[in-house]
């Protein structure tokens, strides 16, 4: 159905077109297709006896109505950063770059709940080969096309930038990651066709992210997925890899070159800096220094999770962190293998605040595929 389109471009960024980003658009598209196609529905809907009562003890109705009152705090901390602080890119900015992923969070847990078994597994496939298309274009573009037309040669950074859908291809690592993991984690359910095909087209295109925290992460998902169904000796095979490379970290050249690598150190920066934060005025630490500041205060963009916090304060954190919590306890403590990638990612290196759509969408998709099309109240 075409109200489903918003689904498979959940992951359709464009950095330079902040304001016509195709997730964004597809998604308000979607949305009024689809309320104009229930129109009559809802109607009658709204006429339930004790629909209050009904909609309270539903679920689902609790999490959208929890991740609308996340919002509704967001909102007001930004306003009150841009007040009292200022805010450099602007408060516009700021709430489309905070709050769309949330929206589209709620809308998008509601929205499945009402699909059955045969349409979430249609839709899941569909997503899965979308994004390796939207991938492969996006690789061909940045590595390939690229090289080819500017004829330019470098370090690998050269092969990082300047993407039509990210401006760091770091972003585009943890993109193929959530696909990647989506399609391993759901093969029982879907049994995807030339599903080897794209398990191995999927390692490629992370090996040409360049994205060492990817290179970090990837084995880390596919020990988890496969640990069980691995004889003793793979695993004494991993173990003795995880040695060797214990060992090469511990080479004086491979220090001295990681301490020359300007983008690792710039995380550690970050580290010290979040420990001289949490000093400041109580104030300061529970309501940030203001969304995109921190490059005007420490010279640095805020990466990871530290800087974040240091941007939107610990309160902002907690609630965010107790919101995940509660719906990755809702949902079953398994569905939050989805997440992974983006909770390690944000603690090593960057947090996809922004891009968190694509993520909560095969976090979601997961969790009703896992309960093949249960139906709710809403």
């Amino acid at each position: 159905m075409i109200e489903d389109i918003f689904i498979y471009f959940s992951g359709f960024f464009t950095y330079d077109y902040k304001f016509f980003n195709p997730v964004i658009w597809t998604f308000f598209i979607s949305v009024f297709i689809y309320l104009i196609k229930q129109k009559e529905c809802l109607i009658d809907y709204l006429r339930t006896p004790n629909l209050l009562q009904k909609l309270w003890d539903d679920k689902i109705f609790k999490i959208a109505l929890l991740i609308v009152l996340f919002i509704v705090f967001t909102v007001i901390l930004l306003v009150y950063q841009n007040i009292a602080i200022g805010l450099k890119y602007g408060l516009l900015n700021e709430l489309v770059r905070h709050t769309f992923p949330y929206v589209f969070f709620a809308y998008l847990i509601v929205y499945l709940s009402q699909k059955k078994k045969d349409s979430l597994r249609k839709l899941a496939k569909e997503f899965i080969n979308f994004n390796i298309l939207l991938l492969v274009a996006e690789t061909a573009y940045r590595v390939f096309a690229r090289y080819y037309f500017h004829n330019e040669q470098g370090s690998f950074y050269f092969f990082k930038y300047d993407s039509f859908i990210y401006m760091d291809s770091n972003f585009t690592a943890l993109h193929t990651l959530s696909i990647f993991t989506f399609l391993i984690f759901t093969q029982h359910i879907l049994s995807v066709k030339f599903y080897c095909a794209k398990w191995l087209v999927l390692i490629l295109l992370i090996l040409l992210t360049f994205s060492r925290t990817a290179y970090l992460i990837l084995p880390l998902i596919l020990l988890i997925r496969y640990y069980r169904n691995i004889n003793i000796k793979v695993k004494i095979a991993f173990v003795v890899l995880g040695i060797f490379f214990f060992g090469i970290a511990l080479d004086k050249g491979f220090i001295e070159r990681i301490l020359e690598d300007e983008s690792l150190l710039s995380k550690f920066c970050l580290f010290e800096e979040f420990f001289m934060f949490l000093k400041q005025e109580v104030a300061t630490v529970l309501l940030g220094d203001g969304s995109g500041n921190l490059v005007d205060i420490i010279f640095l963009a805020s990466h990871n999770l530290t800087g974040f916090i240091m941007e939107m304060g610990l309160a902002y954190f907690l609630f965010m962190s107790l919101l995940l919590g509660y719906i990755i306890k809702s949902f079953g403590i398994k569905t939050a293998v989805m997440l992974l990638p983006v909770f390690l990612s944000g603690i090593i290196s960057l947090y996809p605040l922004a891009y968190m759509s694509l993520h909560f969408t095969s976090f979601t998709l997961f969790y009703f595929l896992k309960i093949e099309g249960k139906k709710h109240i809403i």
